[in-house]
């Protein structure tokens, strides 16, 4: 399961209101130790403490809003931050080898960057705008080089008469490839799902020209045809609205016809689609079934997880504590093969679930001390730790904060809140599950980029 890069919209629009509303002193009280650290130009630590909370990932800069968006299995971790005066581009960040945060340079002057996937290998992807701000997807070799910008489709793919103009990226994998798609003039009814190979600006198309697939996942290892396997969701022109989920694995005849080939998930009986969410390195996938008319006992929209992408899905039917079979979506699986399921109560609120598709229940996650709802973020690999956002009622007040639980735990961990902050979120873990990162606002109002160095 490669490490999410969907465009993050900046938080602090959210957070800053409900900061507006709340008390700071009415901040739950942390069960963890927390370090301090505070954010000023390029300061930094990384104490390996166990049972530490959020401590500051530092910034490049004393800016107002910074956030972390990806952390690999080194601890080293992307992001971004805005300048003191809210005003100007924004600027992407890295820090590698627990030191100290770095800028990264821009694809031209005065133009906004962020960063949102660091690779086990130190590669960096984000999106960049140019000079005439058209955003690109791009990558950083290291700290100190120019972005590569990862070029759309030249002229001639497929049966375009003009080249694209544009990318964006969706997700990068250990070793640095890049998911994401080329746009043409049209915008984005006008994509292409395409991969850029580790260290190359070159794209190759994965799915078919301008038929606006959504770019999903990509796998960290490569296929057979040495590239790695993708999934995506895909409209079909004949039933607007209507998608289906597909995994697109690269392959060679005889060595020299190379490309990719895409296999539609199969649909279970009685429903309209299905869309994938994550796929694994063995390419087992989990998605969401839907059905436009369930019959009695059947939800609208089931969870669903395909063994192989020729599999019938096994769809989650039952929820600890839940009578009958809520409403579910499957939000992530690791390289084990277990899930993160979020799921609708009988009250409609949004909760989560830990599920191996081995069965068709899964185990309800259970709510932080005064939780109303909680939000998935990702599970990850070594010990299957998930990490969520939670709604919760502190003094009469509703508050959100950064939650972590392990299978087999009776209870999930509050990870607080950070320098007297209010509220926290988390935006990643890391696939060996030892760090988080996230953003917290401080007692001054500022965002912070935040990490968990040890759960």
């Amino acid at each position: 399961m490669s490490a999410d890069a969907q465009q993050i919209v900046p938080l602090w629009l959210t957070i800053e209101v409900i900061n507006m509303a709340f008390d700071t002193k009415c901040s739950a009280l942390l069960s963890l130790v927390i370090a301090v650290v505070g954010v000023v130009g390029m300061t930094h630590t990384m104490p390996a403490m166990a049972g530490s909370g959020w401590v500051s990932a530092g910034a490049p800069q004393a800016g107002k809003q910074c956030e972390t968006n990806s952390i690999n299995n080194s601890g080293e971790e992307a992001g971004y931050c805005l300048p003191a005066t809210d005003n100007g581009p924004e600027v992407a960040w890295v820090s590698l080898n627990q030191g100290a945060p770095t800028k990264l340079a821009p694809l031209a002057l005065n133009k906004g960057c962020q960063a949102d996937v660091v690779a086990a290998n130190g590669m960096i992807s984000g999106y960049c705008l140019d000079a005439h701000d058209v955003q690109y997807a791009v990558t950083w070799a290291s700290p100190s080089s120019a972005p590569t910008k990862l070029a759309p489709l030249p002229l001639l793919s497929g049966l375009n008469l003009a080249p694209d103009v544009a990318t964006f990226e969706a997700g990068e994998n250990q070793s640095g490839a890049v998911v994401g798609g080329s746009t043409g003039a049209a915008g984005a009814e006008d994509s292409t799902v395409v991969i850029w190979p580790a260290g190359s600006g070159n794209p190759i198309e994965v799915s078919s020209y301008g038929d606006n697939c959504d770019p999903v996942d990509i796998t960290d290892s490569n296929g057979s045809g040495g590239q790695p396997n993708v999934a995506m969701d895909c409209p079909d022109p004949a039933n607007p609205g209507t998608s289906y989920g597909k995994v697109a694995q690269y392959t060679c005849t005889l060595g020299l016809l190379c490309g990719y080939n895409a296999t539609v998930l199969p649909i279970p009986a009685g429903y309209a689609d299905c869309e994938v969410e994550s796929m694994n390195n063995a390419l087992q996938a989990v998605g969401t079934c839907h059905s436009q008319a369930p019959a009695v006992g059947q939800a609208q929209e089931q969870a669903a997880y395909w063994a192989s992408p020729t599999s019938q899905p096994v769809l989650l039917q039952t929820v600890t504590g839940q009578s009958g079979t809520p409403s579910s979506e499957a939000d992530g699986i690791n390289n084990n093969g277990n899930v993160l399921v979020e799921f609708q109560t009988s009250a409609g609120v949004t909760n989560i679930a830990y599920w191996v598709p081995s069965s068709t229940s899964a185990t309800a996650i259970p709510l932080l001390s005064g939780g109303l709802r909680d939000w998935p973020v990702d599970i990850s690999d070594t010990s299957n730790r998930v990490v969520f956002n939670s709604e919760i009622n502190v003094g009469g007040l509703v508050e959100e904060h950064g939650a972590y639980w392990t299978p087999g735990a009776a209870q999930a961990t509050d990870a607080g809140t950070y320098n007297g902050g209010s509220s926290s979120e988390f935006n990643a873990i890391s696939p060996n599950g030892v760090y988080g990162a996230g953003i917290a606002p401080g007692n001054l109002g500022n965002e912070n980029s935040v990490v968990i160095t040890a759960f």
